[in-house]
């Protein structure tokens, strides 16, 4: 017996829905941890700081790098949800154009 998977575009839609709010939390932290670097900045020298730095940006650039992936998935998701729409209405308009006929047993 085989499995089926049935997922619909609304189901596909709150999955965009749901990562653009974690995002929107996710670039708040970052504009926080930026914040807090550039106050950290003015009064902390050194190697220490400096290393702390380079490991921050790191992160930073490796969140940004990631995010843009995603995005671009999500992106190829919304073409595919247009695409599922699309075909879905076009056999729902079909299915209703259908001449079923009468009964000659009505």
């Amino acid at each position: 017996m085989s499995e089926v998977i049935k997922i619909d575009t609304a189901a596909m839609n709150a999955c965009i829905s749901n990562y653009t709010a974690q995002k929107a939390q996710l670039l708040g932290a970052l504009a926080i941890c930026t914040s807090a670097s550039a106050l950290l900045a003015q009064s902390w020298a050194g190697p220490s700081f400096q290393i702390t730095c380079a490991k921050m940006e790191k992160t930073f650039k490796n969140l940004k790098e990631t995010d843009q992936k995603i995005d671009d998935a999500i992106n190829e998701l919304r073409k595919t949800i247009s695409t599922m729409e699309a075909a879905e209405g076009k056999i729902k308009a079909s299915m209703a154009s259908l001449d079923t006929g009468t009964s000659p047993f009505a």
